[in-house]
């Protein structure tokens, strides 16, 4: 594992066999990665490398077949006001 990776960031793979991890791979752009526990070389699973960005979340389906992700900007921020609320 790499000493840059957050424990928050940290995941498992839906079958046990490998841990998850968002790793900054160019400059401001992150990854996710996977460390297989049997060893090796740690496997990139995203390959973001246009925009600076972070993983905000990530996310396998419950049989391993499909993976969620969102990503955003860095200091980038949305504002929402409502009026005349009742």
């Amino acid at each position: 594992m790499p000493s840059t990776y957050n424990a928050w960031e940290l995941g498992w793979t839906p079958d046990g066999q490998a841990l998850t991890y968002v790793h900054n791979t160019t400059g401001n752009t992150q990854n996710v990665y996977m460390q297989p526990l049997s060893g090796g070389a740690p496997v990139q699973l995203t390959h973001f490398d246009s925009e600076p960005a972070l993983i905000r979340a990530y996310a396998w389906s419950r049989d391993g077949k499909k993976f969620a992700i969102t990503r955003a900007r860095y200091n980038d921020s949305d504002v929402v006001m409502f009026s005349g609320f009742r």
